[in-house]
Protein backbone atom coordinates (compact mmCIF):
# COMPACT_ATOMS: atom_id res chain seq x y z
CA UNK A 1 0.00 0.00 0.00
CA UNK A 2 1.06 3.47 -0.69
CA UNK A 3 3.89 2.13 -3.73
CA UNK A 4 3.07 2.80 -7.23
CA UNK A 5 5.65 0.01 -7.99
CA UNK A 6 7.88 -2.40 -6.23
CA UNK A 7 10.43 -5.28 -6.96
CA UNK A 8 13.53 -6.77 -6.51
CA UNK A 9 12.60 -8.77 -2.80
CA UNK A 10 15.46 -9.53 0.03
CA UNK A 11 14.56 -11.81 2.67
CA UNK A 12 16.80 -10.70 6.37
CA UNK A 13 19.62 -13.75 7.65
CA UNK A 14 17.08 -14.13 10.59
CA UNK A 15 13.86 -14.04 8.38
CA UNK A 16 12.34 -11.29 10.11
CA UNK A 17 12.35 -8.51 7.72
CA UNK A 18 12.38 -7.56 3.40
CA UNK A 19 14.80 -5.17 1.44
CA UNK A 20 12.75 -4.63 -1.48
CA UNK A 21 13.02 -1.13 -4.18
CA UNK A 22 9.97 0.76 -4.48
CA UNK A 23 8.84 4.27 -5.50
CA UNK A 24 5.58 6.13 -4.16
CA UNK A 25 4.86 7.86 -8.12
CA UNK A 26 5.03 6.40 -11.82
CA UNK A 27 7.73 9.75 -12.10
CA UNK A 28 9.64 9.41 -8.32
CA UNK A 29 12.72 7.48 -7.93
CA UNK A 30 13.41 4.09 -6.79
CA UNK A 31 13.90 4.21 -3.02
CA UNK A 32 15.59 1.06 -1.05
CA UNK A 33 13.12 -0.11 2.04
CA UNK A 34 12.52 -2.22 4.41
CA UNK A 35 9.69 -4.03 5.78
CA UNK A 36 8.68 -6.60 8.55
CA UNK A 37 7.36 -9.86 6.93
CA UNK A 38 4.62 -8.50 9.28
CA UNK A 39 3.70 -5.77 6.83
CA UNK A 40 4.90 -3.41 9.86
CA UNK A 41 7.66 -1.03 10.16
CA UNK A 42 8.11 0.34 6.89
CA UNK A 43 10.92 2.69 6.62
CA UNK A 44 13.46 4.14 3.78
CA UNK A 45 16.79 3.20 3.73
CA UNK A 46 18.27 4.19 0.60
CA UNK A 47 18.55 8.04 0.08
CA UNK A 48 16.15 10.12 -1.30
CA UNK A 49 18.24 11.39 -4.39
CA UNK A 50 19.80 8.46 -5.44
CA UNK A 51 17.84 6.29 -8.06
CA UNK A 52 18.31 2.61 -6.12
CA UNK A 53 17.65 -1.29 -6.97
CA UNK A 54 18.24 -4.42 -6.49
CA UNK A 55 19.03 -4.47 -2.66
CA UNK A 56 20.66 -7.80 -0.90
CA UNK A 57 21.46 -7.97 2.69
CA UNK A 58 25.27 -8.26 3.18
CA UNK A 59 27.37 -8.88 6.41
CA UNK A 60 28.70 -6.39 9.06
CA UNK A 61 31.00 -3.96 8.54
CA UNK A 62 33.66 -2.77 11.92
CA UNK A 63 35.85 0.02 11.80
CA UNK A 64 38.26 1.14 14.69
CA UNK A 65 36.51 4.26 15.60
CA UNK A 66 32.68 2.15 15.86
CA UNK A 67 31.62 1.11 19.03
CA UNK A 68 30.09 -2.16 17.20
CA UNK A 69 29.71 -3.98 13.82
CA UNK A 70 26.79 -3.02 11.90
CA UNK A 71 24.42 -4.48 9.36
CA UNK A 72 24.72 -3.15 6.09
CA UNK A 73 22.82 -3.87 2.68
CA UNK A 74 24.91 -3.17 -0.95
CA UNK A 75 22.45 -1.92 -3.88
CA UNK A 76 23.11 -0.62 -7.05
CA UNK A 77 22.35 3.04 -7.87
CA UNK A 78 21.80 4.66 -10.86
CA UNK A 79 23.62 8.01 -11.85
CA UNK A 80 23.75 10.12 -14.90
CA UNK A 81 27.28 10.91 -15.54
CA UNK A 82 28.79 10.18 -18.69
CA UNK A 83 29.85 6.57 -19.12
CA UNK A 84 32.63 5.49 -21.67
CA UNK A 85 30.50 5.64 -24.56
CA UNK A 86 29.51 9.49 -23.91
CA UNK A 87 25.94 8.55 -22.81
CA UNK A 88 24.88 10.30 -19.61
CA UNK A 89 24.03 6.07 -18.27
CA UNK A 90 25.58 3.84 -15.36
CA UNK A 91 25.22 2.77 -12.11
CA UNK A 92 27.62 1.46 -9.18
CA UNK A 93 27.14 -0.53 -6.26
CA UNK A 94 26.86 1.46 -2.71
CA UNK A 95 26.90 0.29 0.85
CA UNK A 96 24.62 1.89 3.61
CA UNK A 97 23.61 0.82 6.88
CA UNK A 98 20.15 -0.36 7.57
CA UNK A 99 19.12 2.71 9.45
CA UNK A 100 20.31 4.68 6.20
CA UNK A 101 23.44 6.31 7.44
CA UNK A 102 26.85 5.88 6.65
CA UNK A 103 26.40 5.78 2.53
CA UNK A 104 29.72 4.05 0.80
CA UNK A 105 30.42 4.06 -2.91
CA UNK A 106 31.71 0.55 -3.76
CA UNK A 107 32.69 0.59 -7.43
CA UNK A 108 33.98 3.35 -9.75
CA UNK A 109 33.65 1.75 -13.18
CA UNK A 110 32.25 4.76 -15.47
CA UNK A 111 29.51 2.09 -16.62
CA UNK A 112 26.94 -0.32 -15.49
CA UNK A 113 27.66 -2.81 -12.04
CA UNK A 114 24.85 -4.90 -11.66
CA UNK A 115 23.39 -7.54 -9.97
CA UNK A 116 25.22 -8.15 -6.38
CA UNK A 117 25.58 -11.36 -4.39
CA UNK A 118 27.79 -11.83 -1.72
CA UNK A 119 29.65 -15.20 -1.51
CA UNK A 120 30.28 -17.40 1.57
CA UNK A 121 33.87 -15.57 2.12
CA UNK A 122 32.35 -12.08 2.32
CA UNK A 123 33.26 -10.72 -1.42
CA UNK A 124 30.42 -9.17 -3.48
CA UNK A 125 30.55 -11.04 -7.05
CA UNK A 126 28.61 -8.75 -9.49
CA UNK A 127 28.59 -8.18 -13.12
CA UNK A 128 30.68 -5.04 -14.76
CA UNK A 129 30.34 -3.50 -18.15
CA UNK A 130 33.66 -2.57 -19.94
CA UNK A 131 35.36 -1.60 -23.07
CA UNK A 132 38.41 -2.77 -25.58
CA UNK A 133 40.79 0.44 -25.38
CA UNK A 134 40.77 0.81 -29.69
CA UNK A 135 38.00 3.77 -30.03
CA UNK A 136 37.38 1.86 -33.06
CA UNK A 137 35.81 -0.59 -31.08
CA UNK A 138 32.18 0.25 -29.48
CA UNK A 139 31.67 -3.63 -28.83
CA UNK A 140 31.30 -3.67 -25.29
CA UNK A 141 31.38 -6.74 -22.68
CA UNK A 142 29.42 -7.16 -19.24
CA UNK A 143 31.70 -9.76 -17.25
CA UNK A 144 31.70 -10.99 -13.35
CA UNK A 145 34.00 -9.17 -11.05
CA UNK A 146 34.39 -9.21 -7.32
CA UNK A 147 34.95 -6.76 -4.43
CA UNK A 148 34.87 -6.47 -0.76
CA UNK A 149 32.03 -5.27 0.87
CA UNK A 150 33.60 -2.08 1.77
CA UNK A 151 35.02 -1.42 -1.38
CA UNK A 152 38.58 -2.50 -1.53
CA UNK A 153 40.16 -5.16 -3.54
CA UNK A 154 38.15 -4.72 -6.72
CA UNK A 155 39.31 -7.88 -9.20
CA UNK A 156 37.96 -9.07 -12.28
CA UNK A 157 36.50 -12.65 -11.61
CA UNK A 158 35.24 -14.40 -14.02
CA UNK A 159 37.36 -14.43 -16.96
CA UNK A 160 37.30 -13.60 -20.84
CA UNK A 161 35.41 -17.10 -21.32
CA UNK A 162 31.93 -17.37 -22.73
CA UNK A 163 29.31 -14.92 -24.42
CA UNK A 164 29.46 -11.14 -24.42
CA UNK A 165 27.72 -10.35 -21.37
CA UNK A 166 27.40 -12.49 -18.21
CA UNK A 167 24.69 -11.31 -15.48
CA UNK A 168 23.39 -12.03 -12.10
CA UNK A 169 26.03 -14.68 -10.74
CA UNK A 170 25.01 -16.94 -7.52
CA UNK A 171 27.45 -18.92 -5.48
CA UNK A 172 26.99 -22.60 -4.61
CA UNK A 173 27.79 -24.29 -1.73
CA UNK A 174 29.73 -26.43 -3.70
CA UNK A 175 31.97 -24.15 -4.90
CA UNK A 176 30.43 -22.62 -7.98
CA UNK A 177 29.66 -19.20 -9.39
CA UNK A 178 26.41 -20.32 -11.72
CA UNK A 179 25.18 -17.18 -14.10
CA UNK A 180 23.46 -15.82 -16.96
CA UNK A 181 24.72 -15.34 -20.39
CA UNK A 182 24.41 -14.06 -24.21
CA UNK A 183 25.48 -12.78 -27.47
CA UNK A 184 23.56 -9.63 -26.96
CA UNK A 185 23.05 -7.09 -24.34
CA UNK A 186 18.88 -6.70 -23.30
CA UNK A 187 17.54 -4.96 -20.83
CA UNK A 188 16.29 -7.95 -19.22
CA UNK A 189 19.59 -9.95 -19.18
CA UNK A 190 17.58 -12.90 -19.62
CA UNK A 191 20.52 -15.95 -21.68
CA UNK A 192 21.71 -19.80 -20.80
CA UNK A 193 23.10 -20.85 -17.81
CA UNK A 194 27.27 -21.08 -17.24
CA UNK A 195 29.37 -21.42 -14.85
CA UNK A 196 32.99 -20.85 -13.12
CA UNK A 197 34.50 -23.00 -10.59
CA UNK A 198 35.20 -20.15 -7.64
CA UNK A 199 38.88 -22.28 -7.25
CA UNK A 200 40.07 -21.14 -10.49
CA UNK A 201 37.29 -19.01 -11.97
CA UNK A 202 39.77 -17.70 -14.70
CA UNK A 203 40.41 -21.50 -16.53
CA UNK A 204 36.94 -23.32 -15.90
CA UNK A 205 34.38 -22.03 -17.42
CA UNK A 206 31.64 -24.34 -18.66
CA UNK A 207 27.98 -23.91 -20.50
CA UNK A 208 25.31 -25.41 -18.31
CA UNK A 209 22.54 -25.36 -20.57
CA UNK A 210 22.49 -24.62 -24.27
CA UNK A 211 18.80 -25.01 -25.69
CA UNK A 212 17.44 -21.72 -27.36
CA UNK A 213 13.82 -22.81 -26.60
CA UNK A 214 14.47 -21.51 -23.18
CA UNK A 215 15.31 -17.98 -21.51
CA UNK A 216 16.85 -17.95 -17.81
CA UNK A 217 16.86 -15.12 -15.49
CA UNK A 218 18.14 -14.97 -11.64
CA UNK A 219 19.60 -18.22 -10.81
CA UNK A 220 19.67 -18.44 -7.15
CA UNK A 221 21.45 -21.27 -5.10
CA UNK A 222 20.00 -23.97 -2.89
CA UNK A 223 21.39 -26.65 -1.50
CA UNK A 224 24.91 -28.43 -2.75
CA UNK A 225 25.27 -27.31 -6.78
CA UNK A 226 21.01 -26.92 -7.02
CA UNK A 227 19.79 -23.85 -8.57
CA UNK A 228 15.86 -22.34 -8.33
CA UNK A 229 15.95 -20.28 -11.50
Amino acid sequence: EGFQSACDPNVSFDGQRVLFAGRRERDSRWRIWELGLDGQGLRAVSPEHLDARNPIHASTLFTLDSPGPWLTTVFVGRESTLNELGQPSGSSLYNIKLDGTELRRMTFNPNHNLDPFQMWDGRIVYAAERYPNQPSDRTGRVGLYAIHVEGADMEFYGGGRGRRTQRMPCATEDGLVVFVESDDVTGEGAGQLACVEERRPHVTYRPLTQDPSFAFLHPSPLRGNRLLV
